[in-house]
């Protein structure tokens, strides 16, 4: 199970906003561009949890078998159409030409396909549920 902790940002009946911090190894990734890595803190849009309230701090977890499905969903689906399509597309027309049209096809149905399924599977397949519920640290400053 992977877990981060966020903090509330607001909330309302149906829907929470969670600001959660980059991890420390974002900064380094090559990458951190594509996926906002270099921002201080990413802002996600959960289904509210009872209990919890704008400022507190909470524990955000995602199953490994969920992150798992989604991994393989986004990269092995359209890879693997992408591979069937190159072998067909040379298998039918006996050139790089129909290999090139065949991967450029079979890339092209993989990602509708990956899309399809996620939108068939929902949101909450990949939704991280709240863990845990902190209290906001409160800061007493100890001058007269």
């Amino acid at each position: 199970m992977i877990e981060r902790r966020a903090r509330v940002i607001a909330r309302n009946a149906t829907t929470m906003q969670v600001a959660v911090e980059a991890a420390s190894a974002c900064a380094a990734c090559g990458a951190r561009k594509a996926c906002q890595g270099d921002a201080a803190e990413r802002l996600i849009t959960l289904p509210a949890a009872p209990g919890v309230a704008a400022g507190e701090a909470v524990s955000l977890s995602l199953d490994l078998q969920r992150l798992t499905q989604g991994a393989l969903l986004a990269y092995l689906l359209p890879a693997s159409c992408l591979l069937a399509g190159a072998l067909i597309g040379e298998t039918l027309q006996g050139s790089n030409l129909g290999a090139m049209l065949g991967a450029s096809l079979g890339l092209l149905a993989g990602l509708v396909g990956a899309r399809q399924l996620s939108r068939r599977l929902g949101d909450a397949w990949a939704q991280p549920s709240v863990t845990a519920c902190h209290s906001p640290t409160v800061v007493r400053s100890t001058q007269p």
